[in-house]
């Protein structure tokens, strides 16, 4: 379900971790990091490449602004992108347990089938994102705004959506078991969850 590019091993010294695409190391010994978030803007935005399918985990991408980005079935597993612009952003199928994205702007992301599971979303603005069947076991999203979001049977147990926005959101069969719900806005929702043992 899940395939990355061929992955090829750090060549840092006793390293066992897989290079970021396009590098000779990972996320830890890359030797430059900002040349490499530069260098991965001047791929998405200017040269029009794709990114599907890339290892990209562990990366330092803060602020990054790659709106419309195409990263279907990527690894971004623990990448910090807090603050990233991610606008209307392909991330279906993408792994990204414990990402960071506090604050990055998500609005009409398509996140299908992501894993998500212990990301920080908190104060991220996902208005219109798509989290079809997505995993967000354990995330935090306090303060976030999913406004007009389809969950349409995702998995945000455990998680924190403590002052969330879920005005107008579709949750149908979607889990919330065990979730903090504490001052979350919940107008207009439509369809039916299970909220077993969630605060609300």
């Amino acid at each position: 379900m899940y395939y990355f590019a061929t992955l090829r091993s750090c060549r840092h010294p006793g390293c066992a971790n897989a290079a970021l695409h396009a590098s000779e190391h990972c996320a830890a010994h890359l030797e430059e990091p900002k040349a490499y978030r530069k260098w991965i803007v001047e791929m998405v935005v200017h040269s029009g490449r794709l990114l599907e399918k890339v290892n990209l985990e562990g990366a330092d991408l803060r602020g990054i602004a790659i709106p419309l980005a195409k990263l279907a079935e990527s690894n971004l597993s623990g990448a910090l992108l807090e603050g990233a612009d991610l606008e209307g952003a392909d991330l279906r199928r993408v792994m990204a347990f414990r990402v960071n994205l506090r604050g990055a702007n998500l609005r009409g992301a398509r996140c299908d089938l992501a894993v998500l599971g212990g990301a920080i979303l908190d104060g991220a603005v996902c208005d219109g994102a798509v989290f079809k069947r997505a995993n967000l076991v354990g995330a935090s999203a306090v303060g976030a705004s999913f406004r007009q979001c389809d969950f349409y049977y995702s998995r945000p147990g455990n998680a924190d959506f403590s002052r969330a926005d879920l005005s107008g959101a579709v949750i149908q069969r979607a889990i919330f078991r065990a979730a903090d719900l504490r001052g979350a806005i919940l107008t207009g929702v439509r369809g039916t969850a299970n909220f077993e043992r969630a605060r609300t």
